[in-house]
């Protein structure tokens, strides 16, 4: 895509059976999802998954939109997020006192998309669900493997047909759907009350007056499992991917988690005290942007700002993956750079989570959890990367490694003290 905008321009368009439009230009961009976001629904790519997401928030056209993100907005406010830090930080802890060994390789993808669904779920759906990690993670590539296949040859083959790829697919989608009921169902049967988005779900009303149905709490549910835990995870996998290539930067890093005071917890003050660490999240998503494109379908002709016409139905690509790394934009755009992200100014060309009404719901939340996972992995090691070939991405939903991201754990020598405040009693105890 970066060669096509070289030798095309910042819009250009490409010979399919939709008039698509391909978008890098910031202006365009602005004017597609902020200035003249009505115009435009969502496109073709996001309607085929919607055999697996359903219509939830990801997905959903107006009005239905507008009216999941003003249900499911409370449970992404500040004290709720103040309250999932909680969260966040017991997790990790758990999960690197139980299974993070000196000396040890691990699969670092596995581990961190570990780490965020058992957050996601427990602060969203209060309950674990890194018992099904295997299941879900596999579950999740057979799914967006097929769908990126459909967008890419779908008229070639029909979806009805049952093939294999589609049986593969249809079973996949079949373990989401076993997981989710059976939550909802769990929940339904409970008679304490919880404050939590699928409590919010459960007691939502339409403007009938009737309930959601479960068919509604199920796409929801589904949905926040892939963006809430899927796109956190590879982000921070290439986080410390990045980190290990470039050991000034790592060592930035260490040198700033080890300035908080310690025993703390992760409320405002102590946020406030790593704003190296949330450069390094943000630098790592402006090369490996979780979501590399976004879509969308005029519903009415339209004209750019730089003047190209749009027909109606015209099927927009806006890549944020050429945006990221235009050298006019972001100076040496190939380098990791976390300084990018230290210097005050306007970010309207850095768009990891979108932009405009449809923005994610869920960017402060992920800010937070990256960071948190970041400090406390850092406060207890050093990670070196095994994999002898460099690691490519693979462009699926989600931008994630196209192979597991093997690293080595190397325990920093800091004092029992420190450590313990970050892995617990038990394990001072035990040192």
């Amino acid at each position: 895509m970066r060669e096509l905008t070289e030798k095309h321009g910042k819009v250009f368009r490409l010979p399919f059976r939709y008039p698509t439009f391909f978008l890098a230009d910031p202006a365009d961009i602005r004017h597609v999802l902020v200035t003249n976001h009505r115009n435009y629904s969502k496109a073709r790519g996001l309607r085929i998954s919607r055999s697996f997401l359903g219509t939830g928030l990801i997905t959903a056209d107006e009005p239905k939109h507008s009216a999941l993100r003003k249900l499911i907005q409370p449970s992404f406010s500040g004290e709720r997020i103040g309250e999932a830090r909680k969260v966040m930080q017991e997790t990790v802890e758990r999960r690197l006192q139980e299974a993070w060994r000196d000396g040890e390789t691990i699969n670092v993808s596995r581990e961190l998309a570990r780490m965020s669904l058992a957050i996601t779920t427990i602060a969203l759906f209060g309950k674990d669900l890194t018992g099904e990690i295997d299941r879900i993670q596999d579950a999740l590539l057979v799914c967006q493997r097929y769908i990126e296949r459909r967008v890419r040859f779908g008229r070639l083959i029909p979806e009805h047909w049952p093939t294999p790829s589609t049986l593969r697919y249809r079973k996949a989608v079949g373990v989401f759907d076993r997981i989710i009921y059976q939550l909802i169902e769990e929940r339904r049967r409970e008679k304490d009350h919880r404050h939590d988005l699928l409590t919010a779900l459960l007691e939502a009303k339409q403007e009938n007056g009737e309930p959601l149905s479960g068919k509604d709490i199920r796409d929801e549910l589904v949905t926040m499992l892939l963006a809430g835990h899927e796109t956190t995870a590879n982000a921070l996998s290439w986080t410390l991917y990045l980190l290990s290539q470039y050991p000034e930067a790592e060592e930035r890093f260490h040198e700033e988690i080890d300035r908080i005071a310690q025993p703390c917890t992760f409320d405002d003050s102590v946020m406030s005290q790593l704003p190296y660490t949330a450069a390094l999240f943000a630098e790592s998503m402006r090369l490996f942007p979780p979501v590399w494109r976004i879509g969308r379908r005029a519903l009415l002709p339209d004209q750019l700002p730089g003047g190209v016409k749009l027909p109606s139905g015209a099927e927009i690509v806006i890549l944020i993956s050429v945006l990221h790394r235009d050298p006019a934009l972001f100076p040496e755009p190939d380098r990791f750079n976390p300084d990018r992200f230290l210097i005050p100014g306007p970010r309207s060309s850095f768009l990891p989570f979108g932009g405009g009404p449809r923005i994610c719901i869920g960017e402060d939340f992920a800010r937070n959890e990256a960071v948190i996972m970041l400090a406390l992995i850092g406060s207890g090691f050093r990670l070196s990367l095994m994999n002898t070939r460099r690691v490519k991405p693979e462009p699926l939903i989600a931008l994630r490694p196209r192979e597991h991201i093997m690293m080595k754990l190397h325990s920093r020598e800091k004092s029992i003290t420190r450590q313990t405040h970050f892995f617990s009693r038990q394990f001072q105890e035990t040192a």
